[in-house]
């Protein structure tokens, strides 16, 4: 499961370009640096700013929990929330946006091996199809 430090939780990244930067200059180099290796500076940018707009719409206003969603769209496909496995806990509206992050992690193996050959790495521009 994904681990974020007290000092990592209480940063100044409730608005847009401080999430954005905290989360491709910080987080990223420690807890995906395969994939931050891969892009521009200027590509994550727009990825990570356009997974956190995905999160907003799918109910994820916390800061820490935007940072897990867009790490499972890092780690599993851009449509992750889309897939059979991940789709009803995220439309179950009896559940906090906590216990729905909780329920993603507890997610099958198999299920995430699904999920991961379902990817499709447009919904990272989706806002712009």
């Amino acid at each position: 499961m994904l681990k974020l430090r007290s000092d990592q939780m209480t940063l100044g990244i409730q608005e847009e370009t401080d999430f954005v930067r905290w989360f491709v200059n910080d987080y990223m180099p420690e807890n995906l640096p395969h994939i931050h290796q891969v892009f521009t500076p200027e590509e994550l940018n727009t990825l990570v700013r356009n997974g956190r707009n995905q999160a907003i719409q799918h109910g994820f206003h916390q800061p820490v929990n935007q940072t897990h969603f867009i790490t499972f769209m890092w780690n599993i496909g851009a449509n992750f929330y889309d897939t059979p496995a991940f789709k009803p806990i995220l439309e179950n509206n009896h559940l906090s946006e906590s216990e729905k992050i909780k329920q993603f992690y507890q997610v099958s193996d198999e299920d995430w091996e699904k999920s991961i050959q379902q990817a499709n790495e447009s919904y990272w521009l989706k806002e712009a199809l």
